[in-house]
């Protein structure tokens, strides 16, 4: 099936053109909902997790609305095992979590990705919050300020 930027939905999926993977079809109970846009790209609002690979660290966070807009992402504590984000309270009330990290938050860092791979970083100071319980997300500015947006992903050789 050919669509041209078109989400078109059947039997609770929905189908939508990217620019990287094609047609995606995805069931309605996958797509994240930002409740507050990611600062520079308003319109985008609606979003889905793309594998990168089999067994990869890295996922795409594809807008479902924009084709051309997906971020690389990463779970941050395969690459660093220390970090310890303080989420603010109004941003836990505005995921309707229950407070703090709990096991239905999930955090992902938007990855920058230059010519050269081995200078890949990892914005930890402004991850992604998904709250899994409602498919709710928001990108939000940590509390503490160890953190920042551009940390080496790999080790300096």
């Amino acid at each position: 099936m050919v669509m041209a930027n078109v989400n078109a939905v059947t039997e609770n999926k929905i189908c939508f053109s990217t620019t990287r993977f094609g047609v995606v079809e995805v069931g309605e109970e996958n797509i994240i909902r930002f409740v507050d846009e990611i600062p520079g790209f308003p319109g985008a609002e609606r979003f889905v997790l793309i594998p990168h690979a089999e067994n990869s660290p890295f996922s795409w966070l594809q807008s479902v609305e924009m084709p051309e807009i997906a971020f690389a992402v990463t779970n941050p504590w395969l690459f660093f095992e220390n970090y310890e984000p303080v989420i603010g309270e109004g941003d836990l009330d505005i995921l309707e979590s229950e407070g703090g990290l709990d096991e239905n938050l999930v955090v992902l860092s938007i990855l920058t990705i230059p010519n050269d791979p081995h200078k890949i970083t990892a914005n930890l100071k402004a991850p992604v919050i998904i709250n899994s319980s409602n498919n709710t997300a928001k990108q939000v500015i940590l509390v503490n300020e160890d953190y920042l947006t551009k940390h080496p992903l790999l080790p300096e050789s």
